[in-house]
């Protein structure tokens, strides 16, 4: 896992880096993530921000992943990014999946758009998804902790709240709802 993280960082950069380039503010959790994820981003343009939205999975179409302010990324823009970035994936030994690959789009997406802001949901987990290759979230939001994908994440409580907790970094405020006990002290060890 902390192997795919390296591999991605790798390919980002022979893009640019892109994912340096905006404030981001980065949700992970069980359920209720997206909608999380889709409030923050609608305060922030409402608030005069010129705010960038990653969001997964997508349900018909590819730009349905990237969103900036109150619109989803243009095919022809999506096209113009892949036709950027497709020549990267052959400067490394092993190319991105598909995960990896609509993140990196909408990396260089929200970077040459200069957002103010992007607001990112975590895909699976938190430790070592993908959007955790952001060095320095502004602020962090763990909506809860429940049992998911706990043949990657662990089966326990305290394996998933530990995976969930990762994407908290030294020096990021990090909000959370999580009020199970076990959960919370996970949350809060990391905190500290």
């Amino acid at each position: 896992c902390k192997n795919k993280l390296k591999i991605f960082k790798e390919y980002l950069h022979e893009i640019g880096d892109p994912h340096t380039k905006c404030k981001v503010i980065h949700v992970a959790g069980t359920a209720g993530k997206g909608t999380t994820a889709s409030l923050i981003h609608s305060t922030l343009v409402k608030a005069g921000y010129k705010v960038g939205l990653y969001m997964s999975p997508h349900t018909t179409t590819l730009t349905e992943h990237i969103k900036l302010n109150d619109r989803y990324i243009a095919a022809e823009a999506l096209y113009n990014i892949i036709d950027k970035i497709k020549p990267a994936m052959h400067e490394i030994d092993i190319p991105p999946n598909f995960f990896g690959m609509t993140l990196a789009i909408a990396f260089k997406y929200f970077a040459e758009e200069k957002c103010d802001y992007v607001v990112l949901e975590a895909l699976l987990g938190g430790k070592y998804d993908h959007t955790n290759v952001v060095p320095q979230a502004e602020v962090t939001v763990i909506t809860n902790v429940g049992y998911d994908h706990t043949a990657v994440l662990g089966k326990t409580l305290k394996e998933i709240a530990t995976q969930k907790a990762g994407i908290i970094k030294r020096g990021t405020k990090a909000l959370t709802a999580e009020n199970k006990p076990r959960a919370l002290k996970v949350i809060r060890e990391r905190c500290e």
